[in-house]
């Protein structure tokens, strides 16, 4: 299971790597990777050492272990896998010279990582929605999860491989039970050799006893050593036969595991395609969805400030019209008060008359 492939960590804390760079080359190389502190020309690293991983670290432990299938390796590929997987991260700039170094920490990240999940759902009513977007936990959940495929394909073949040897082991047994009776019936075969099958059912003490109970005329004495010898050999006949139908079943599974094996490497192929594919595809959304948000938030400020523009220009035409209006008041009064003067002048005048 996941326990046999990986060493225990009982303390289950963080296993810390140093690396000292030996020259400043060394510690630029590993400041552009991200883990190491740059150093001036001219002088000796003395401080710059790897003490701890980082949460960069294992994100990219966790993408090359997935790139080189070291969490579910083929058979006697564990080393090797490893070895893959160290080799990708040094050609990331990493210090590391150890694959059991990695190997151990990536034991730590998924006993961790299991031990949380299983809290979480021991937890009645609880939900953690905050690692959803996490690469880290997308990531170990996608790994525990192929791990988990793993083994249970593994313990699948082994259950499928038992039956197969216990149905041949069966069928044998059948074929040789089958050719013991044949021979107690005196069914005449083909010749070949004295020779009993190891598994018969039935031993020389109950060939013996079946013959003494058999009527001793001399005719049957005449034609009982030819009758056995033809019993043995399609004993002998029926088990070449067994022999080579389990020589070709075992072929059969061999090629039937071949083709799974390749069937398998083709999934997993695609299948870290599809994801690559799936996580071009969520950057290229979240780089729409943050032009989108640009442009709206663009087209919102442009609109009030035209709405801004909008209402001062409709604020001047009213303190236009109001003064027009006021202009207008002024002039109906003004002319109001000639009309007054000018009838009573003409009320004045016809007093005048009038006397």
């Amino acid at each position: 299971m996941l326990g046999q492939m990986m060493s225990n960590n009982n303390d289950g804390e963080t296993t810390n790597v140093i690396a000292t760079s030996s020259n400043a080359g060394g510690a630029r190389a590993g400041a552009r990777a991200g883990n190491l502190s740059p150093v001036p020309d001219g002088r000796e690293d003395t401080s710059t050492k790897y003490r701890g991983w980082t949460k960069e670290l294992d994100l990219a432990l966790l993408e090359e272990v997935g790139n080189c299938g070291a969490h579910t390796p083929g058979h006697n590929q564990a080393t090797k896998c490893w070895e893959n997987v160290l080799a990708a991260l040094k050609s990331r700039g990493m210090p590391f010279d150890n694959h059991r170094t990695v190997q151990r920490r990536f034991i730590v990240l998924k006993e961790k990582f299991i031990k949380k999940m299983a809290d979480q759902e021991a937890t009645a009513g609880i939900e953690d929605f905050g690692d959803d977007d996490d690469p880290f936990t997308q990531a170990m959940e996608d790994l525990v999860e192929e791990m988990r495929d793993f083994e249970a394909e593994k313990s699948q073949k082994r259950e499928e491989k038992k039956n197969r040897e216990e149905s041949l082991v069966a069928g044998g047994q059948k074929l040789r039970d089958k050719a013991a009776q044949q021979i107690l019936g005196g069914v005449p075969v083909a010749v070949g050799c004295l020779r009993p099958s190891p598994t018969s059912s039935m031993s020389d003490a109950d060939v013996a006893g079946v013959k003494s109970k058999e009527p001793s005329t001399s005719s049957v004495a005449k034609k009982r050593p030819s009758r056995l010898f033809e019993d043995y050999d399609l004993a002998e006949h029926e088990n070449k036969k067994m022999e080579i139908e389990a020589r070709k079943l075992e072929l059969e599974a061999k090629k039937f595991e071949s083709e799974m094996e390749l069937k398998r490497e083709e999934y997993r192929q695609n299948s870290l395609r599809f994801q690559r594919e799936m996580e071009l595809k969520r950057e290229e959304y979240e780089q729409n969805m943050l032009r989108f948000r640009a442009e709206m938030e663009f087209k919102r400020d442009q609109h009030q400030q035209n709405l801004a523009f909008h209402h001062d220009s409709m604020e001047l035409k009213k303190k236009e019209i109001d003064t027009q209006h006021q202009a207008l008041q002024l002039q109906v009064t003004k002319h109001q008060d000639e009309m007054r003067m000018k009838f009573m002048e003409m009320e004045q005048r016809m007093k005048g008359f009038g006397k």
